[in-house]
């Protein structure tokens, strides 16, 4: 009897050793971090992982988001669920198998932040106050919110852990799959809007892009150099470029450069500007200044002249140029003869300000923007002499304020244009101007080539 209560002593010390001794789980630490998860508890969250590791980082911890969107998605995250399988401990280190069940609002968000985009592109120029933005983006996630339906998602985890002293910690956290948890798919769904937004079958609510019949077209091919344009189109929103081959056939590094830019007879704004090693090609990109287009009245570049210059970086300060030519590109297939030079566009109160043998100033029109609030005033330019001309305003005022439209123009010898200057609404808005009664400006011409000042007059405009 002695014996046998001996053995049942022994035993009931050794379990009781055993289960004192049990110490921390895994699983405590596992279940102390989505717990937190749920409450959106970030500081017990990072308290779980061994390195680094911020929640912070995947969402905004403002409570009072004025968006909405926080209240939305820590109200989705009170659904996870989740429960671990059979954990696996090896000496200091251990993986626990975690099934997370959660919310699905990929549908939701991908909605809201699609419209919110698409609002934010018309918006893009208009001086929006954050109010304003803060506003899109709760009026976009109410309107998904009311037609979408949100789902269930689940994620199959294996956590790594480590001891740490006494304390099991989270290592290597897959941040991308708590993220979505955390988030309702919100990863996802932005990563889905990045895909549809970069490919060529997204509609971005401008015209079809369209591709000019130029291809392969060697405009020049010497001894020291040749330039080809490779291809020539017009995107959806207007922007006219062209890829251009520049090859360097010397020993020294070249810089191919096109500007003062003709297209159908007027000046608009655009620029090659390409640096080739020697020995070597590069395929550059003729831009064509959509907005001068517009406002001249031009569709398309039927005929684009360009004063091209090739200098090595020896050269370019005494401007010594290897070449220093006019080439003329025909990019939509129309021939001299078939191409139409647009009449220039009159005002109903255009106003003269110069007229001279130099230059023309006129006035078109001037007026208030009324989706941006934006004072904008488009005037015709027309460079008489046979010197290129840089025609700027200075000394500006507007109502007696001075409000600066940074706005200058280069015109090459004999061309015209149509260029417009532009008072923001917040400049405006900032003097206290609501109507614009009068600007005063000192009207200059300069010779481009040898800033020489031809002109400078003290000049008023009454809308």
């Amino acid at each position: 009897m002695k014996k046998i209560l001996a053995f049942l002593l022994a035993f009931s010390l050794v379990f009781g050793m055993a289960a004192c001794s049990s110490g921390p789980k895994p699983e405590d630490t596992v279940k102390r971090f989505f717990d937190a998860m749920k409450t959106y508890d970030f500081e017990t969250m990072q308290s779980c992982v061994d390195g680094e590791f911020d929640p912070e980082e995947m969402i905004s911890t403002e409570e009072d988001d004025p968006t909405g969107l926080y209240d939305y998605l820590k109200g989705n995250a009170a659904n996870i669920t989740y429960k671990t399988g059979t954990v696996e401990i090896s000496e200091n280190t251990a993986k626990v198998p975690v099934s997370v069940e959660y919310t699905d609002a990929s549908a939701v968000i991908s909605q809201t932040f699609a419209d919110y985009f698409t609002a934010l592109f018309d918006m893009l120029f208009s001086d929006a106050s954050e109010e304003e933005v803060n506003q899109v983006l709760t009026d976009a996630l109410q309107k998904a919110i009311a037609e979408n339906e949100t789902g269930t998602a689940t994620k199959e985890l294996t956590l790594d852990m480590v001891l740490v002293g006494e304390e099991w910690k989270l290592k290597e956290m897959p941040e991308d799959e708590v993220a979505d948890i955390l988030t309702s798919n919100m990863l996802t769904a932005l990563e889905s809007l990045e895909d549809l937004f970069s490919s060529d079958d997204f509609d971005w609510g401008g015209e079809d892009p369209v591709e000019y019949e130029i291809s392969d077209y060697v405009v020049f091919d010497n001894e020291t150099a040749a330039m080809t344009i490779q291809r020539g189109g017009c995107d959806e929103w207007g922007n006219i470029s062209f890829d251009v081959l520049c090859e360097n056939k010397t020993d020294k590094k070249l810089t191919f450069a096109a500007d003062s830019l003709v297209v159908n007879g007027w000046s608009v704004g655009g620029y090659l500007g390409a640096e080739v090693e020697a020995g070597e090609s590069e395929v550059g990109t003729l831009d064509i200044w959509a907005s001068d287009m517009k406002n001249i009245g031009l569709e398309n570049p039927d005929q684009v002249v360009m004063n091209f210059r090739l200098y090595d970086e020896e050269g370019w300060m005494d401007d010594t140029y290897l070449m220093n030519e006019i080439y003329t590109i025909y990019p939509t297939g129309l021939t001299e003869d078939q191409i139409v030079v647009p009449e220039r566009r009159t005002g109903e109160n255009e106003v003269t300000v110069v007229d001279n043998d130099i230059f023309t100033f006129v006035i078109l029109e001037g007026e208030t923007d009324e989706t941006w609030g934006s004072f904008e005033i488009h005037a015709y330019v027309e460079n008489k002499s046979d010197k290129p001309l840089y025609i700027s305003w200075e000394d500006v005022t507007v109502n007696g304020k001075e409000v600066d439209p940074y706005f200058s123009v280069t015109i090459p010898a004999g061309e015209r244009t149509v260029s417009e200057m532009m008072f923001g609404v917040n400049d405006l808005q900032d003097n206290g101007i609501e109507t614009v009664e009068e600007i005063a400006f000192t009207l200059k011409a300069m010779d481009d080539d040898a800033w020489e000042e031809l002109y400078s007059e003290a000049c008023t405009y009454q809308p």
